[in-house]
């Protein structure tokens, strides 16, 4: 189970721990406990002296009250594969995309940006917390909250890593994702080996 926010309070005397969960002023009104205890989750099943878990070790230890709202990616060949999708995600989006490629349709440019955020956060390795537009099949723009965060693969295996995703605001009654729009605010998260140097991109179709 992740860390209660009690315990996540705990840890804050670490000046490292403190550094994961700084964000900007503007971003700090969404990075919440639910956003803060994941980071704290992931932080506490990396072995001694790792900085990064492994997947092995993030799927043994699931956390109930993030787990639905997971996506694993495995970027290969310059590209997002989906590994795994919570189920609270599959409702959302009204499919599971398991083992399908992502943004496969969208333009070069979203692509590129896209990846780019992916392979920095990967070669630091470092965190990103970001705010994205999703379009809905209601035609409206629904908003939500994304931390990314590196796992370390199986020897021979490409690189990970998991989204936990959250809304902003809820759909509708029956309504569902069809797509990401932009992402409209995104940060790197220091996980202790720094951050890179330029700010992440912002994808828009």
């Amino acid at each position: 189970m992740g860390l209660s926010f009690d315990a996540l309070q705990q840890r804050s005397a670490d000046p490292a721990f403190d550094r994961m969960l700084s964000v900007s002023a503007a971003l700090t009104p969404y990075f919440e406990e639910p956003q803060q205890a994941f980071v704290a989750h992931w932080k506490q099943l990396a072995a001694e002296g790792a900085l990064v878990p492994t997947l092995q070790a993030f799927l043994d230890k699931p956390s109930p009250l993030h787990a639905p709202q997971l996506f694993i990616f495995e970027i290969e060949n310059h590209r997002l594969r989906v590994r795994l999708q919570g189920t609270a995600l599959v409702d959302r989006w009204g499919k599971d995309f398991t083992g399908q490629l992502l943004y496969e349709k969208a333009s070069a440019k979203f692509r590129e940006d896209s990846i780019a955020n992916f392979l920095a956060l990967v070669a630091m390795p470092c965190g990103c917390f970001m705010v994205d537009q999703l379009a809905t099949d209601r035609g409206r723009i629904s908003q939500a909250k994304i931390v990314l965060l590196p796992l370390s693969p199986k020897p021979g295996r490409p690189p990970l890593v998991v989204a936990y995703s959250t809304e902003i605001e809820s759909l509708l009654w029956n309504e569902r994702l069809t797509a990401k729009s932009v992402t409209v605010e995104a940060e790197w998260l220091d996980l202790g080996a720094g951050i890179p140097a330029l700010p992440p991109r912002k994808p828009g179709r």
